[in-house]
């Protein structure tokens, strides 16, 4: 993210859009640039950062690194996420690194924008299954499989809600979901460890 505002910030300012640009193909073709086997051999080269970063302030005409850092830490302070992408990935992310209630917020706001995601919905439903929302996260798999009925990870998760409603794993309905999903996706790995595991417990 970090590394996607600074670029995004060099090639919107008009100031150093086209410096940037020499800079990135000079990094290749620039003579003067010094540059060093990189890892993995194939006579591959590549320039360290501190190379990078001296060619950098010299194409960009700046007086320093610290005076071009300032500048694009006030212009990400501008930046206002404009689509419902963007709020699923960063729900995405934020139900990755643990935190379900800021996850089905953003993922709320991607689905107010207007997305049509199935994978939307399937995060929403994860985030809350994760704080115990189990007949919410139930109505949002079924909203999820409305859009693609054909992925069986939909129907894990259905199952899931179902058997943590307070019914028995032996339910008929929670195996005929996760039987479904393994007839849909029989090479997933994931389906494949649900079904396993129901089948060890019942030994």
């Amino acid at each position: 993210a970090w590394g996607w505002t600074f670029v995004h910030y060099l090639l919107e300012n008009k100031k150093y859009a086209k410096k940037f640009k020499r800079y990135y193909i000079g990094l290749a073709k620039n003579k003067k640039i010094k540059k060093v086997l990189a890892p993995g051999g194939y006579n591959k080269r590549t320039v360290e950062p501190e190379e990078q970063i001296k060619w950098l302030v010299s194409y960009l005409g700046v007086k320093s690194l610290e005076v071009l850092e300032k500048d694009w830490h006030a212009n990400i302070r501008t930046l206002k996420p404009a689509t419902h992408r963007g709020y699923h990935m960063a729900g995405m992310f934020a139900l990755m690194r643990g935190m379900p209630i800021k996850a089905q917020r953003l993922y709320n706001i991607s689905l107010d924008m207007g997305s049509k995601n199935a994978m939307t919905y399937y995060g929403l439903g994860r985030a809350q299954y994760r704080k115990s929302k189990y007949q919410e996260s139930l109505a949002t798999f079924d909203k999820a499989l409305a859009i693609d009925p054909l992925n069986g990870m939909f129907y894990i998760w259905k199952a899931k809600c179902l058997n943590r409603g307070g019914k028995s794993d032996d339910d008929s309905e929670v195996k005929r979901l996760k039987k479904l999903a393994l007839e849909i996706e029989p090479d997933n790995y994931s389906i494949m460890l649900e079904v396993a595991f129901d089948e060890a417990l019942r030994g």
